[in-house]
């Protein structure tokens, strides 16, 4: 919904986090896709892989984005639970 219904929703924004550390393997190439759902705090309380690149990789994906925070999402100001994708490209090296 937005502005059509008279409700102004925006985002959740990131706030503090780190990438995951990963030994990745030259050959690999692509993106990682995980889903996160963000409560009315700005924690991440769920996650679920997309697009994976491998258990090993998607374990680490996973437990650094379960340790990121955001300004949670607000409609008209008001703090509301949201979800959104977050990806990690992987060119070839």
């Amino acid at each position: 919904m937005g502005a059509a219904d008279g409700h102004e929703i925006r985002p959740a924004l990131w706030a503090s986090g780190t990438d995951p550390v990963l030994d990745v393997p030259r050959n690999l190439e692509g993106n990682e896709i995980v889903e996160i759902t963000i409560d009315e705090q700005g924690n991440v309380i769920e996650t679920h892989v997309l697009q994976s690149l491998g258990p090993q990789i998607d374990a680490k994906v996973v437990a650094a984005l379960e340790n990121w925070h955001f300004h949670p999402a607000t409609r008209d100001g008001m703090p509301i639970a949201s979800k959104q994708d977050v990806y990690y490209h992987f060119p070839r090296s």
